[in-house]
């Protein structure tokens, strides 16, 4: 009889250990028993091996009961979505393998062993706590994704915690990501799809202070945060991580950052699956500078024009349009491109990240010039010998003077300008001498005209003939030859 209930016992313990759950190939809801191939497991106590073979969700937590000796494992080979906790019984295993997703809208909890096998997802999007004895471990094999949004306590483990978890994935290489990473990742994706199930109050706005000036770092943000919880608070400044806040508990204040220098900087709050995520941008307070002087400048006919600014402070810098477009050169002056017409150019000035509130104008003014055309009259009217008189018609054309009037005539007779021949008209009396037998001579003269604001030069070269003898004959009386 005796040996007879040993047996019976050992059969039963041979059953219960070799007992498991498997889901079907359909999988569905952890409830219903149609998800797997017998009846459903419960969601606590349970005290058997479980496998996740097809896409399955549960409703509520999840307990491993880990009773006695018995030692189950908790294995995920497709996809398992819990809305609420996973806690694993003080002899249980659990392994996430390859390419297989585990994704917690809750806090995780394990005494034992955790395998997450080459491009498997285990994603806890609440605390992770696993605090058991030195035969704990977490084994992260090939490039499989743990993602922990929550708090982190690996502590107890073996004395000393489990290496690749007990760190700051912000500020040290570790074996899981936090909040800012998973937002990263393609899984983050999928999470918001599927996060129906949960509830989630996390609210956040806030306010940025800029920096009074430049290198001050008095710059600040401000927080307001609306939670049912204690969220956690990560700041990040250009990308790289700046801060971490303690878990809140003054949801009005905590959170809050200040002594800041101008830059972008990104805040992510985290409460279990709950994640908002704010940026801001700090900038350089300071007084626009102004343009307090223009120097305009005008020319004569095409060519380059030379234009002035200046400024109460900082860079002055020149455009050809009056908002918009790119800096044609900086500083006080500034000398055109080659233009033939008047030109409109601006000016504005930058200091310390301030630019002036609108452009002024500077104008290049290109006039035009009068027209004289060149001459070459031709006189006859000199006697070798004797000076003579001609009368020089220089013709202008009017209507390609500046202005169409008050034309000045002044004449010279070298081509440097220098010896003038006082003359106020367009008309000049000249006198030439035909010395000797020459029988003509020729003669340059210079009119420059002016409209008052620019001029030109006319040259006059004009041919004087001698006029051939005509005086009285004399004739020797025939008587004197004879």
């Amino acid at each position: 009889m005796k040996k007879y209930l040993i047996l019976v016992l050992f059969l039963a313990y041979t059953l219960s250990a070799g007992a498991q759950y498997v889901s079907d190939t359909d999988g569905g809801e952890w409830s219903d028993n149609a998800t797997w191939t017998g009846t459903a497991p419960p969601y606590t106590d349970v005290a058997f091996d479980v496998t996740i073979s097809s896409y399955v969700t549960s409703d509520q937590s999840i307990t491993f009961s880990g009773l006695g000796s018995n030692k189950d494992t908790f294995t995920i080979d497709d996809t398992l979505i819990i809305y609420g906790d996973l806690t694993m019984g003080l002899d249980d295993d659990f392994v996430v393998t390859a390419n297989a997703v585990l994704i917690i809208f809750g806090n995780f909890t394990a005494v034992n062993k955790a395998t997450i096998e080459n491009g498997g997802y285990f994603v806890v999007l609440g605390d992770f706590t696993m605090t058991g004895g030195a035969q704990t471990s977490y084994d992260n094999t090939g490039d499989g994704q743990t993602y922990v949004t929550g708090d982190v306590d690996v502590s107890g483990v073996g004395g000393g915690g489990i290496p690749e978890l007990d760190c700051d994935p912000d500020v040290e290489e570790c074996g899981y990501g936090d909040a800012s990473d998973i937002i990263d990742d393609p899984i983050w994706d999928f999470i918001d799809e599927i996060d129906d199930g949960v509830s989630c109050s996390l609210s956040a706005s806030g306010t940025a202070t800029d920096e009074s000036a430049v290198g001050v770092g008095d710059g600040a943000i401000d927080l307001t945060i609306t939670s049912s919880g204690n969220p956690d608070v990560e700041w990040y400044l250009d990308g790289a991580f700046y801060s971490v806040s303690l878990a809140i508990t003054d949801l009005n204040n905590d959170g809050d950052i200040s002594g800041l220098s101008s830059g972008n900087y990104e805040v992510f709050i985290t409460e279990g699956f709950c994640t908002v995520s704010l940026s801001f941008t700090v900038s350089v307070a300071c007084t626009p500078p102004t343009i307090t002087g223009t120097t305009p400048a005008s020319r004569c006919g095409t060519g380059t024009v030379n234009l002035g600014a200046t400024a109460s402070a900082g860079t002055i810098n020149w455009y050809d349009v009056a908002t918009g477009g790119a800096s044609l050169g900086t500083g006080t002056s500034f000398t055109t491109p080659s233009i033939s017409a008047t030109t409109t150019y601006y000016v504005d000035a930058t200091d310390a990240g301030c630019t002036t509130a609108a452009r002024t104008a500077v104008i290049a003014t290109v006039n035009a010039l009068p027209t004289a055309n060149d001459q070459n009259p031709e006189v006859c009217s000199a006697v070798a010998g004797e000076s003579a008189s001609a009368l020089v018609n220089l013709t202008l054309l009017e209507a390609s003077i500046n202005g169409g009037g008050g034309i000045t005539y002044t004449w010279y007779s070298d081509a440097a300008l220098s010896i003038n021949i006082t003359a106020t008209a367009n008309a000049q009396t000249i006198v030439k001498t035909i010395n000797g037998g020459a029988v003509s001579a020729t003669e340059d003269y210079y009119c420059v005209v002016s409209d008052g604001t620019c001029t030109d030069v006319a040259t006059i070269t004009y041919l004087i003939y001698r006029t051939p003898d005509t005086g009285p004959q004399h004739h020797i009386d025939d008587t004197w030859g004879n």
